[in-house]
């Protein structure tokens, strides 16, 4: 029973994850897809770029 809880706890905290991660992923897909002729370094720099808005949507959503 307490397993049952926990496991359903588990499986609604990584569904809530995935939301928020899909997203950026999806851009990040779109973004490597439309841009992928560019140079590496430009797409390194979007990539820490959306890093950033990653960890920032998941600090402000821990405070909400």
């Amino acid at each position: 029973m307490l397993w049952k809880v926990s496991n359903d706890v588990a499986v609604f905290i990584a569904s809530q994850l995935l939301v928020g991660i899909n997203w950026f992923t999806a851009q990040w897909l779109v973004y490597n897809t439309i841009l992928g002729t560019r140079k590496k370094v430009y797409n390194t720099k979007q990539f820490v770029f959306l890093w950033q808005e990653i960890k920032h949507s998941f600090t402000s959503a821990n405070t909400n």
